[in-house]
């Protein structure tokens, strides 16, 4: 509900902005609340995404199961940070006059890169994000579903969610 409703209102002051009846100072400060709304439902939809990804590892059965939440796992992860990185330059603006969401973003940068160095992002999460979750790559895809440690891969969503996602929503939290 919660989320809908955000997206009823952001939808409902579209619409005034596209009407050309607000002035263009509040045209700017409409667009960087809107992208930051965005920043928030990016992170929202990461956070349910993964949160019953990982609730349905726990109660399903078969591996082809198993494989699809794993897969979505991977997408989610990459498709997040990838999309986060995009909005760096408008973040970085935003935060630099305020003391506190400097701090936020800096932990949020400390936390990611951590996050990409301990789950080795570039050789283990893209590869399998690249070759199994956003496309099928038959050549490799056997080779690469072997790789997936279920263990290894439930810690690194838990890890992306307490290190990454939470930090980032605070920031989010601070900004608006």
């Amino acid at each position: 509900a919660l989320l809908e409703n955000s997206i009823k209102e952001y939808r409902d002051i579209k619409v005034l902005i596209n009407k050309d009846n607000i002035s263009e100072e509040f045209k700017e400060v409409f667009n960087d609340i809107q992208k930051t709304n965005e920043l928030a439902m990016l992170l929202v939809v990461a956070n349910l995404d993964l949160s019953i990804s990982l609730k349905n590892l726990h109660i399903v059965k078969s591996d082809s199961e198993k494989l699809f939440f794993l897969k979505n796992i991977f997408l989610t992860i990459r498709e997040t940070i990838v999309v986060y990185n995009e909005n760096g330059k408008f973040i970085n603006s935003i935060c630099k006059d305020r003391d506190e969401a400097k701090e936020a973003n800096k932990t949020v940068a400390v936390n990611l890169r951590r996050f990409k160095k301990d789950f080795d992002y570039d050789r283990y999460i893209i590869p399998i994000r690249n070759n199994i979750s956003a496309h099928i790559n038959i050549d490799s895809f056997y080779d690469e579903t072997i790789q997936i440690d279920i263990e290894k891969t439930i810690e690194m969503t838990l890890h992306f969610g307490k290190e990454f996602l939470s930090t980032a929503i605070s920031l989010v939290r601070i900004l608006l």
